[in-house]
């Protein structure tokens, strides 16, 4: 349900792509449908706005700590 004059709240990730391997983890793990990440040469985040609010599978499997959550 909407309320008008309520923000909804909710959470993206970040990729630094200087520590990001490019293991592909975070696509695999990722439950959002759409995806939230698109593979290339790193992992690049294509589709925010689908994070699932409270996941943080992506942050919990990166090996290298490349990915953070921002809240807002």
């Amino acid at each position: 349900m909407n309320y008008p004059g309520v923000i909804k709240l909710g959470q993206k990730p970040l990729v630094d792509e200087i520590k990001c391997i490019g293991d592909g983890l975070c696509v695999n793990v990722c439950p959002a449908r759409p995806n939230v990440f698109l593979m290339e040469d790193v992992s690049r985040v294509v589709h925010p706005e689908a994070c699932v609010d409270g996941c943080t599978e992506c942050v919990d499997n990166c090996p290298t700590g490349a990915i953070r959550i921002i809240r807002f």
